[in-house]
């Protein structure tokens, strides 16, 4: 990623503020914004124990074949036990423009999954615990 700035994912009147419905879920989070090619993409570690985040939420929007192209990598790292069929399968139904928020059983540690395209435009939504 470049262009790297550090967000309170808390601060309402922030550049990179994100709506998060459940109260207290991003308290002591550490947050980064920052550009992949042409995607934007947020990362937020939140629920912390001990000083240590659990969760993980990675957000990318932009060109739609770039994120096509990059949720794979993102869905590998959190899901290690997920194959690369059922990956492929989320992806193509994304390019044949399916609006999809649920991910494989296989998916373990992803909790919360969303891919959407609309034309050239697209985002996806990883939750993983960590």
């Amino acid at each position: 990623m470049s262009d790297v700035a550090v967000f309170d994912p808390q601060d309402s009147s922030g550049q990179y503020y994100r709506a998060e419905y459940r109260l207290g879920a991003y308290k002591n989070a550490q947050a980064v914004h920052g550009e992949l090619g042409s995607l934007d993409v947020d990362v937020v570690a939140y629920r912390v124990e001990d000083g240590t985040p659990t969760m993980m939420r990675v957000y990318a929007s932009g060109n739609a074949d770039e994120i096509a192209a990059d949720y794979p990598f993102v869905a590998r790292f959190f899901a290690p036990s997920a194959t690369d069929t059922e990956i492929q399968q989320l992806v193509t139904e994304y390019n044949d423009g399916s609006y999809m928020t649920e991910a494989p059983s296989s998916f373990r540690r992803i909790s919360s999954n969303l891919l959407e395209r609309d034309g050239a435009s697209g985002q996806f939504m990883v939750n993983a615990e960590f």
